[in-house]
Formats: C-alpha cells, sequence, structure tokens
C-alpha cells in the first residue's frame, strides 16, 4: 500500500477561507436577536431552502454609524464542508460558536437541552427566561411565512429551518447580549442582522489573467453554503481551461479518486506546491462609479483541495 496526494478541482468557488467581514450598525439597544435551538442536526455545505426576509434587517438595523468587526473562522471546504466563528454572548460573556450564514433568514447555538448536538469545544448554550421572544413580537412576526402566524407554544416564538441538503434545525427565538470591538476602534453592543447573501452584480470570468469570453456572470456570495456555484456555461468553459492546463503540466487523472468529479495525482504533498501548477481565475465587476473594474481574485488554493487515497500496488 502507498498513499497518493490528490488534487481535486472545486469549480464552485469558494469564498470563505479565513476571514469573514460582518458590516454592522451601531444601535442605541444592547440586545441580540439570536436563535434558541432545542433541536438540530449537522449539516455540511448547507443552503438555506427559504430567502431572506428584508423585514428583519429593515427591522434590527439603522443605519447612523457603519464599522467592521472581523471574525476569525474556523472550518474548510474539505472534509468538514462548513465554517464557523466564535462570539462571546451573554452577561457574563462566554464563547459560542456561530455558523454565519449570511443566506438564511437566521441563525442558532447549540443549547440546553440538547438533542443530537454536534461536538464542539464550547458548552451548550443556556437561555434566560426573561429573553424569551413572545410570538407578538414584531422580530417573530418577520421570521415567519406570510399570513397569520400562530406559535404551538403560546410563550415563545418558535421556529423550523430547512436546508436544501435535508437537513433542519427547530427550536424558538430569544435576545441576548454581547459585545464587539469594531475595527475604527468604538465597542459598542448592537442588535445582531444576520441572515443576508451578497450579490455584487454582473461579473466577467477571468483564468490566468485572460478573459474567457464569459460576461454579464451573475454571482451570489452566501456564507452559509460551502459553494458559490456558476452556471453550466461559465462552469464547462472554465473546467475545460483547467483541464488544458493541467494536460499541459502532464498532470494524470486520477480516476480512483472519487472526492471530486475533476481530480489529478502529481509529485506534490501540499496544497502550496499543488497551486503552483494551476493558474488564478478572477471575477471582474464594475465599480460603484463605474469608471472602473473590480476584481475578485481566487488564487489556485482557494479552488483546490487536496486528498489523500490508498491504493493497491501491483508486483
Amino acid at each position: 500500500m502507498k498513499e497518493e496526494d490528490q488534487v481535486g478541482v472545486m469549480l464552485l468557488l469558494q469564498v470563505l477561507q479565513l476571514v469573514l467581514l460582518l458590516s454592522l450598525c451601531e444601535l442605541s439597544s444592547s440586545s441580540l436577536a439570536l436563535n434558541y435551538v432545542d433541536h438540530q442536526h449537522q449539516q455540511n455545505g448547507r443552503k438555506s431552502v427559504q430567502p431572506i426576509t428584508e423585514a428583519i434587517a429593515s427591522l434590527l438595523l439603522n443605519r447612523d454609524f457603519k464599522s467592521s468587526v472581523v471574525f476569525p473562522i474556523d472550518g474548510n471546504v474539505y472534509p468538514i464542508g462548513f465554517y464557523n466563528v466564535t462570539l462571546h454572548i451573554g452577561q457574563p460573556s462566554k464563547p459560542y460558536f456561530l455558523d454565519p450564514d449570511t443566506g438564511s433568514d437566521l441563525t442558532w447555538l447549540q443549547c440546553e437541552p440538547c438533542f443530537a448536538c454536534t461536538e464542539a469545544p464550547h458548552p451548550p448554550y443556556k437561555h434566560n427566561n426573561d429573553y424569551v421572544v413572545p410570538p407578538e413580537d414584531p422580530l417573530c412576526k418577520s421570521l415567519q411565512p406570510p399570513g397569520d402566524y400562530k406559535s404551538k407554544t403560546p410563550s415563545r416564538c418558535d421556529y423550523e429551518i430547512q436546508y436544501a441538503d435535508g437537513f433542519s434545525s427547530r427550536g424558538f427565538l430569544v435576545k441576548d447580549v454581547f459585545s464587539l470591538n469594531f475595527t475604527g476602534g468604538k465597542t459598542t453592543k448592537p442588535l445582531l442582522a444576520l441572515g443576508e447573501h451578497y450579490s455584487p452584480g454582473d461579473a466577467e470570468l477571468i483564468f490566468g489573467g485572460k478573459t474567457t469570453g464569459i460576461k454579464k456572470l451573475r454571482t451570489v456570495f452566501d456564507s452559509g453554503a460551502s459553494y458559490t456555484y456558476l452556471d453550466s456555461h461559465a462552469y464547462g468553459t472554465l473546467t475545460d481551461l483547467v483541464k488544458k492546463e493541467a494536460s499541459e503540466k502532464k498532470l494524470t487523472v486520477a480516476e480512483n479518486d472519487q472526492t471530486l468529479s475533476l481530480c489529478w495525482e502529481g509529485p506534490f504533498k501540499s496544497l502550496e506546491e499543488a497551486s503552483k501548477y494551476f493558474k488564478p481565475m478572477a471575477l471582474s465587476f464594475n465599480s460603484t462609479d463605474g469608471k472602473a473594474r473590480v476584481e475578485f481574485e481566487l488564487p489556485p488554493d482557494a479552488y483546490l483541495i487536496l486528498s489523500t487515497y490508498q491504493c493497491k500496488e501491483r508486483w
């Protein structure tokens, strides 16, 4: 037996690698709209089925002050399949894992009592009954489907969210307190509104510094999914270019490795070494003033993963 390192191409652009930049606004209130979860399951590469409810953002945010806070991200696309950030919540504050899902209506924490919980470095969240959101609260109503909402429990706002991969989370909403240090040096205790996506407009697809001929490409940067998807035409064009590049570099197709649909083996033992065999790609957008182009470049290590499989050697 011997180990072979393979490089696989993930042409579903990985856009969250190192740091999540979350734009927040200062508020006069000092609570956090947060989801209390009493039943939940682990999801890999999950994407919410429900679209973002615009009422949440307008309800929780005002725009008198803008700044940013930086959250280091843990996790990866492969093999874990999702990311998380750590927030300090409560009084006194304690660290908790939070899914930075900007493509869903809500995000949630594991809490007590916890059923089928996933392993985490922090203990489950303990809620205060005074922080439970009642059904008549506008925040509760903004999260529910159109029409008259009737909570299964009169004293609290229940929720259930389902993801495209078949997993789900259900529980009820609470509000809690947290503090954030903004990049401008200001400390505040805002309401945190998670649950948005970002689409910067039409893009032109660039590979190796040259245009691919793909223009007016629509993209959505959704941190709740492991990938940002390309349409079939753009995907086909890009994979053809990557396969041509691999062929010119004399890389061998790894047919026995099923990690991804495109996979090559070569003389590399790290993603850094493998990246030298491929070219960067980029998405080029119009700037806000329309006078210049802004490029979001993805180096090879942003769209490649390194896998290892065991193969039998014939003598």
